[in-house]
């Protein structure tokens, strides 16, 4: 039977579907959640988080800022915060805008410090159109916005770290753009299906 969902509560399943296959495959790896709207506020475990109100910083500066958050801060392995990782993000709530390109920057350096000598990921999820900072593909989208996720997904490789992205069908976000950085960095595109429940 289908279900009408919602194209953030089709984005939270797939998050918590992915989840369950970490923790039951590598129960020792260690995640943190990036969430944007007009800010961008990083959870290094479900009860600690730091938000950056400045989602306009350059690229180096995000990704600096991703990196440092980590230094400091023992992340737990997923196998010990599951249930409390899939509770944080069923309690998602929409935004006002979307700071993804920021976010990813960010994300990068985080990856950078946690894979910890192999491979690391990033698992880029949106239902909404690039609208604030680097990366910004609205009605005011500089030329070279659209090569922005090709050099991150560039950047994503050197650092030794694989972008994926799921997005939603049936809404601009700009989809083929913002994809170019999995296909950059070798991850793996994936195209939702809000109207079913998934």
């Amino acid at each position: 039977q289908k279900t009408n969902v919602s194209r953030l509560d089709c984005i939270k399943q797939a998050m918590c579907r992915r989840l369950d296959y970490i923790a039951s495959q590598y129960p020792k790896r260690r995640i943190v959640l990036v969430t944007f709207d007009s800010n961008i506020q990083v959870c290094l475990t479900p009860s600690h988080s730091t938000e950056l109100s400045d989602a306009t910083l350059d690229t180096s500066e995000l990704e600096s800022y991703g990196a440092e958050l980590c230094r400091d801060i023992m992340v737990p392995a997923i196998g010990d915060v599951l249930e409390q990782w899939k509770t944080k993000i069923l309690n998602l709530s929409p935004g006002s805008a979307t700071a993804l390109g920021p976010s990813l920057c960010v994300s990068l350096g985080v990856a950078s410090v946690l894979r910890n000598h192999q491979p690391g990921e990033v698992v880029l999820c949106t239902d909404g159109q690039p609208n604030i900072g680097v990366g910004r593909l609205d009605v005011s989208t500089p030329r070279n916005s659209k090569s922005f996720y090709s050099q991150v997904g560039v950047r994503a490789k050197q650092l030794g770290t694989v972008i994926s992205v799921v997005g939603t069908e049936g809404q601009d976000c700009q989809l083929s753009a913002v994809s170019q950085c999995a296909v950059e960095s070798g991850g793996e595109v994936t195209t939702l299906q809000p109207m079913e429940l998934v």
